[in-house]
């Protein structure tokens, strides 16, 4: 049970890790709301996931984001994730107060009370309450009311470790760490370098299979419009497989930093045969926001891309969405309303009215008019059937 507990918990952080680099806060973080995506199996690691975004909420993000405001802040392009990621928790603020109140951060409480904003860090508070929770059974505090000022008062007495009987004292000092007042409470991501993690991890054994490797090593060969299709078929990639892809994250990710860097990645590939220059154009092409860093779904995408038996269905479900009305087959026109009003439109907005043009010519090579599914499915999949029969050979 202590290991099924660390591992559920552990997945946890580099999804919130995650969900904080998109600048959208949960808001009601509770354990109700967290479930594990197949049955537990003690041979294998759960996979944990968060449910219930009602409440949830994109933070504004401009002035986090702005090269202006990273200059006033000290912050320049050289600066680390950890700096960047400190100011954009420091100035993303909120004031729609929400939340459940055994799991509500005392700012939230406070801007419940008196008005004002709070930000981020109020879900890693919700955090630390889950662990307490998953340690002891119980919620750390109940008041008898929904008055701030009873459940303020409650929380201002610190962590009831008297009811921590037989934790380590790494989980008490993380316990400390995450419900810490929010001046001193870490980024979701700091949190996840406590001792805690480390002096509890279970060795993982999982590794890339050689599809999954061809298909990182030909990811770079995508262009944009085909990456975000990829994007949108990771999204519905099959439950059962993200314990296992969650399990070789984990394992590269060496500093539990709930993303993956580039020389992470780069070293990773190596050791699995990959010439330096191969791994880094992998690396790089994977990294698809050019934000230095690699996110868990860029890596479930270029993971899966060309070899999920499951691909050519999550395509068909794009396929469909994309086909208005419904005749099997894409117009022109429809294709440019996805690049220019669909789902896609961010992408497009980066593309010239040449480039999209040459899309298109690209899914409808006989210059019929039409795109069917089958040239569709082939132009989001290039490089498959080729890195699949190098394999082979």
């Amino acid at each position: 049970v202590n290991s099924m507990m660390f591992s559920a918990f552990r997945s946890l952080c580099p999804m919130y890790s995650g969900i904080n680099a998109e600048y959208m806060g949960h808001k009601d973080l509770k354990a109700e709301n967290i479930m594990l995506l197949t049955t537990y199996d003690p041979r294998t690691s759960p996979h944990a996931v968060v449910i219930d975004l009602g409440l949830a909420e994109m933070f504004d993000a401009a002035t986090a984001t702005s090269p202006e405001h990273a200059n006033r802040k000290g912050l320049n392009r050289r600066s680390t994730q950890d700096d960047l990621d400190g100011a954009a928790y420091r100035e993303v603020q909120s004031k729609r107060v929400g939340g459940t109140p055994t799991t509500m951060a005392p700012e939230v409480w406070q801007a419940y009370m008196a008005g004002g904003g709070f930000g981020m860090k109020c879900d890693v508070y919700s955090l630390g309450v889950v662990l307490f929770q998953l340690l002891t059974g119980n919620i750390p505090f109940m008041a008898s009311s929904l008055d701030p000022r009873e459940w303020l008062g409650l929380i201002s007495q610190g962590v009831p470790f008297s009811r921590m009987v037989n934790c380590s004292t790494d989980s008490k000092d993380l316990m400390q760490v995450l419900m810490a007042p929010v001046q001193r409470r870490p980024t979701a991501r700091e949190a996840l370098k406590h001792p805690w993690f480390a002096n509890y991890a279970v060795q993982q054994t999982a590794t890339f299979t050689e599809q999954q490797l061809a298909a990182l090593q030909h990811f770079h060969q995508l262009n944009e419009f085909q990456k975000a299709v990829l994007v949108q078929a990771a999204s519905q990639v099959k439950s059962i497989d993200m314990p296992r892809i969650n399990a070789i994250f984990k394992r590269y990710d060496k500093d539990n930093s709930g993303r993956l860097e580039i020389p992470e990645l780069v070293g990773a590939l190596m050791q699995l045969g990959c010439p330096l220059a191969t791994a880094e154009r992998a690396a790089r092409a994977i990294d698809m926001d050019k934000n230095g860093s690699i996110e868990y779904t860029e890596f479930v995408t270029a993971c899966m891309s060309m070899y999920d038996e499951n691909l050519e269905q999550h395509l068909r479900g794009i396929f469909q969405r994309i086909d208005r009305d419904s005749t099997g087959i894409l117009s022109h026109g429809e294709i440019r309303s996805l690049l220019t009003q669909g789902p896609l439109a961010e992408i497009g907005s980066t593309l010239s009215g040449h480039e999209i043009e040459n899309i298109i010519a690209g899914m409808d090579r006989g210059r019929t008019g039409q795109v069917t599914f089958e040239a569709f499915a082939m132009y989001c999949n290039p490089t498959g059937c080729r890195a699949a029969a190098s394999i082979r050979r």
